[in-house]
């Protein structure tokens, strides 16, 4: 694991992104957060830079896709 501890962060992990701007969340991240396959994640962006964290709700991206489609 690289990465650069920094103060009040209880893990650090750098990746890098592909070609077609894609960054995988590494496996310790997705431990931490109690991540699992086909879960979704919301992105924040903040003062001192972006924040993932699990997602919660009732609607489903491939729902929403369904009613795009109707």
């Amino acid at each position: 694991m690289r990465g650069d501890k920094v103060e009040g962060q209880e893990l650090v992990v750098v990746r890098q992104i592909d070609k077609n701007g894609r960054v995988g969340i590494p496996a310790e991240v997705r431990r931490y957060l109690n991540l699992k396959v086909n879960d979704e994640v919301q992105f924040f962006i903040g003062e001192k830079g972006v924040y993932i964290c699990p997602y919660k709700s009732g609607i489903r991206v491939g729902d929403l896709r369904k009613r795009k489609k109707e």
